[in-house]
């Protein structure tokens, strides 16, 4: 009996070992559990993140392509504008040369009717020859007037110049700006 006792102590205090061992793998799993869990939570946060980054990204490039959009209207526009502008331009470079061309017209028709007229005139009364009004051409173009000396052409002043014997060049031997030329024929 008494070994009996002892065998089932010793059992007992097997089954109790086991128990413990159990409870201690019972633990460990739990924690494991735990752990997963946790991880499983990390992971779906980071899926999450993702997900919002996918979508950040997804707005930045519907942003981008308006913006694309945009520009490309703005630009068709400012193609229809100078378009515009240049047909604008064109015409009314065509309406000033009509306006001149009605001008010269109206000026050759009254011209000949005032040659028509003097024709019938000097056919009635005696030749009578009139004096020159236009004036020789002025040699010295320090005397003219501000307004006409500006209307002159670089070269024109250029060659003025040189055939006063004075140079239209700098030290370099590039030519005078306008202003200078103008400033050395006034000091003629």
């Amino acid at each position: 009996v008494a070994k009996e006792k002892k065998k089932v102590a010793e059992e007992a205090k097997s089954v109790a070992k086991e128990k413990k061992k159990a409870e201690e793998e019972t633990k460990v799993v739990a924690k494991g559990k735990k752990k997963a869990g946790e991880e499983a939570k990390l992971v779906a946060k980071e899926k999450k993140k993702a997900e919002e980054e996918a979508k950040f990204v997804a707005e930045e490039k519907e942003q981008a392509e308006e913006e694309a959009k945009f520009l490309a209207k703005f630009l068709e526009k400012a193609e229809r504008r100078n378009m515009t502008k240049g047909v604008e331009a064109a015409q009314a470079k065509a309406e000033v040369a009509k306006k001149a061309t009605k001008k010269t017209a109206k000026k050759a028709s009254t011209k000949a009717k005032t040659v028509a007229k003097s024709t019938t005139a000097t056919e009635k009364s005696p030749v009578v020859k009139k004096a020159s009004t236009t004036a020789a051409p002025v040699d010295d173009w320090a005397s003219l007037a501000e307004s006409t000396l500006k209307r002159k052409t670089v070269a024109q002043l250029t060659e003025y110049l040189t055939g006063k014997g004075v140079l239209s060049t700098d030290g370099s031997g590039k030519s005078l700006k306008k202003a200078e030329l103008l400033e050395a024929v006034k000091s003629l």
